[in-house]
């Protein structure tokens, strides 16, 4: 968690590469995942993300999917021209 605070307190922006979808088997990543987008978003840093599938669909295990729904919320909102962009000097 002090990784991911203090990647959003120095970035202005992050580029995320190779993100899974997340399964049954990483609730750990997903967990980690979630909390870093959670502080990068509060952050405000401008965020790209490649990953194996689009924000809704990355975790689609029943179980985990409806906890997973304010995080690929944020994302969508992130990848949107309302986010504000890094100024990048």
């Amino acid at each position: 968690m002090a990784d991911h605070l203090t990647l959003a307190e120095t970035a202005d922006l992050l580029l995320l590469d190779g993100v899974p979808r997340f399964g049954p088997g990483s609730p750990d990543i997903r967990r980690r995942f979630v909390t870093l987008i959670d502080a990068l978003y509060d952050a405000r840093v401008e965020v790209f993300v490649r990953a194996d599938a689009e924000p809704a669909a990355l975790c689609a295990e029943a179980d985990t999917a409806r906890d997973f729904t304010p995080t690929a919320s944020r994302l969508e909102e992130m990848r949107s021209t309302r986010w504000p962009k890094a100024s990048l000097q």
